[in-house]
Parts: C-alpha cells; sequence; structure tokens
C-alpha cells in the first residue's frame, strides 16, 4: 500500500471506530443486559479487527502515522 492510501485507509478506520464508540453508547443507554452482551461481543470483534488486521500492518509500514499515545501491539 502506498503512503497516500494508508493515510486514507487510516483515517477512515478511525472514523470507524468512532462511530463504533458512538454505537455503543447508543446500546449501553438502550438495551437490555442480554443484548449489550450479544453487541458488546460483537463490536469488541470488529475493533479486534481493525486494529489488528487493518491499523496495525499500516503502523508497521509507516510507523509516523501511529497516533502519539498508542503502543504497538506485537
Amino acid at each position: 500500500m502506498n503512503r497516500d492510501a494508508a493515510l486514507r485507509v487510516s483515517k477512515l478506520a478511525d472514523e470507524l471506530l468512532s462511530k463504533a464508540a458512538d454505537l455503543l453508547d447508543v446500546i449501553n443507554s438502550s438495551c437490555s443486559q442480554e443484548e449489550r452482551s450479544k453487541f458488546h461481543a460483537a463490536l469488541g470483534t470488529v475493533i479486534g479487527e481493525v486494529d489488528l488486521e487493518i491499523l496495525e500492518p499500516i503502523y508497521k509500514q509507516f510507523p509516523d502515522l501511529r497516533p502519539p499515545d498508542m503502543e504497538e501491539i506485537k
């Protein structure tokens, strides 16, 4: 992946993760415990996959794109 594409993918993934956090807020405030557990598991999978399979490879290739407060996943 070239740097321009990596930058665009990184920004879009960050937006996706922000929307996932918004979704979690709605779920936490409006769903039963059973529903929350189910949705939390699904969101955890999505967030983990985005972090591990999309963002981490980009940050390994372009370390300067990694946010300063984010540690490398080894």
